[in-house]
């Protein structure tokens, strides 16, 4: 059976996966093992598009 992969929302503007608002890597890694709010977690899997701001 095969899985659906499910949308995550994104808002990074200059990551390379980061389509029309929608992360489209294979995988995502956030860290923030102790996070007790959001400030305090990243995403790992973000990697900067060339030539931005």
């Amino acid at each position: 059976m095969e899985q659906k992969k499910q949308k995550i929302l994104c808002h990074a503007e200059d990551c390379v996966y980061n389509q029309k608002e929608t992360c489209t890597a294979d995988h995502i890694e956030v860290n923030g093992r102790n996070a007790k709010t959001s400030s305090q977690t990243s995403c790992e899997t973000f990697n900067e598009k060339e030539n931005c701001k």
